[in-house]
């Protein structure tokens, strides 16, 4: 599950970003593990939130598991990927690898370590293989036993952001060492295929390049690792599309959809919006963010029904903003004509938000809520 801040730059014990302004902490930290977990884990992403305000971020599907380290404040989970779970909270949080976005909210205080466990390491380091766990988020103790209060204790006690991160390298590897044995040889190489790859190998080569029939594959495939080859060849190149579009936006560059589309083997633009629709909730430029915090999201077309609020049919344009200030906007709307669709109202998800129509008949909506954040890295 993909959700925090990339931290600044790139470190091999600890790239950090600190921001401390009048009691705001916010702070995302990355560092690798030691070298004999690396083939199990990639890498330690530490964040500390305080006084930030109430948010909201999406889990998006990544080609890691979820494993999460609370320091302080429990992890609340509102929406899962499955959407029959109800909401839950973890102080170490276990999950397998999902096709759906998560929902995580936070009330402006939010502190732990996400640890970027591999499909391959869920046998040595949670017990059980990875597909056990596909699409599902459990308690971490459920699967680690005290060793999971044991983690959080001694991450509690450490100082800095170092020292936590040498914690995980001593208990995991021992957990590591006195686990199960690895997936078989023929399951790994063609995980690590898909990624050098980008999720651009057939099913078909990847069986052949093993010496197992497709059928087989997809199988044991599935049994290892949560999802079928297939699958995963989807959340793996949607994931290198996020992040190579996460790091054009952060760098002010041309975003250049249909040029990523075909680096990223996408059939064309509109499959690459298809991808991200289905995987992460919105088309690619969901997110457009500008100076000061502020964003906007851009409606789609679709049927509507009394549960959705932003039923936008073809000829018309709807669009939620990103405002601090949205008391002051609802009455310069009101005052100056708009149609109002939904009154000031504050969300249980931490958002304080209104909507409203202008004269041509185009939704806007205006809120507080900033949706994910964008990538530093």
């Amino acid at each position: 599950m993909s959700q925090r801040r990339d931290a600044h730059g790139s470190a091999d014990r600890g790239g950090r970003h600190n921001v401390d302004m009048g009691g705001m902490v916010d702070e995302a930290v990355a560092a690798r593990p030691a070298a004999p977990l690396r083939p199990l884990i990639g890498r330690y992403s530490g964040y500390r939130q305080a006084a930030v305000g109430p948010a909201v971020h999406l889990g998006l599907p990544s080609p890691c598991l979820t494993l999460i380290f609370t320091l302080d404040e429990p992890l609340t989970i509102a929406e899962h990927p499955d959407p029959r779970l109800p909401a839950s909270r973890h102080l170490t949080l276990a999950g397998g690898l999902h096709t759906a976005p998560a929902l995580v909210t936070h009330d402006g205080w939010q502190s732990g370590i996400q640890v970027g466990l591999s499909p391959l390491g869920a046998r040595a380091i949670l017990g059980v293989p990875a597909g056990e766990l596909a699409g599902l988020d459990i308690e971490g103790a459920d699967l680690l036993g005290p060793l999971a209060g044991l983690i959080q204790q001694r991450l509690q006690a450490a100082v800095t952001w170092p020292e936590r991160f040498a914690v995980l390298d001593e208990l995991l590897l021992a957990r590591a060492q006195a686990g199960l044995s690895g997936v078989g040889a023929e399951v790994g190489y063609a995980w690590r295929r898909l990624l050098a790859t980008g999720g651009n190998v057939p099913v078909s080569g990847l069986a052949d390049e093993t010496g197992w029939s497709d059928r087989h594959l997809r199988a044991r495939f599935r049994t290892e690792v949560g999802l079928t080859p297939k699958a995963a060849a989807r959340v793996v190149r949607f994931h290198r599309a996020r992040r190579l579009l996460q790091r054009r936006a952060a760098a002010g560059r041309r975003l250049d959809l249909a040029g990523l589309a075909s680096c990223c083997g996408y059939y064309d633009q509109a499959h690459l919006d298809r991808e991200f629709r289905a995987l992460a909730g919105s088309a690619p430029t969901a997110w457009l963010s500008w100076p000061s915090g502020g964003g906007i999201m851009m409606g789609s077309v679709r049927k509507p029904d009394e549960t959705d609020h932003w039923p936008v049919q073809p000829g018309s344009f709807g669009a939620y903003v990103v405002t601090d200030d949205p008391d002051a906007l609802f009455a310069r709307a009101t005052a100056a004509g708009a149609e109002v669709l939904m009154g000031l109202h504050d969300t249980d998800y931490g958002s304080r938000d209104f909507a409203v129509r202008d004269p041509e008949g185009n939704r806007w909506s205006f809120g507080t809520y900033r949706g994910e954040p964008r990538a530093n890295g």
